[in-house]
């Protein structure tokens, strides 16, 4: 049910409503990596720690 939901979402990405306050989270977060570059992760370095099982 999940993988339908997803794939749903993915074939009609402008039909996915996004509310004011997460653009506005989008923003605060690019701002923060913007003056902060070290704060941010690697995507190769996400992926790693999620398939350790570290996701903090």
């Amino acid at each position: 049910m999940i993988c339908q939901i997803r794939d749903d979402l993915a074939a009609t990405p402008a039909e996915v409503p996004v509310h004011d306050w997460q653009i506005e989270e989008v923003e605060r977060r690019k701002a923060n990596l913007a003056k902060n570059p070290a704060s941010g992760l690697s995507w190769e370095n996400v992926k790693r720690r999620v398939a350790q099982g570290r996701l903090n």
